[in-house]
């Protein structure tokens, strides 16, 4: 995950390093928010890999029953 002071440079310069205008700083804080948002969700997603074991769920009705595993693999699906 990114730097607090990474994040706050997002805000005022471009990736090439190019200073940003007023008018699209109101965007640019939007994208560098939701920026955060899915690094701190892709972040909870690989915590959650490492101590993954398989989960069996099954799931019974009237006609059959449903399993369904849970492992690394699926929750890494998950990252945005």
């Amino acid at each position: 995950m990114k730097t607090p002071q990474k994040y706050i440079n997002c805000l005022y310069q471009t990736k090439d390093g190019e200073p940003i205008s007023i008018h699209d700083s109101i965007e640019n804080v939007i994208d560098v928010i939701e920026q955060a948002q899915i690094e701190a969700y892709n972040e909870a997603i690989e915590s959650a890999v490492i101590n993954a074991k398989v989960i069996r769920c099954e799931y019974n009705n009237p006609f059959s029953t449903i399993t369904h595993l849970i492992d690394k693999q699926s929750i890494l699906k998950l990252k945005k």
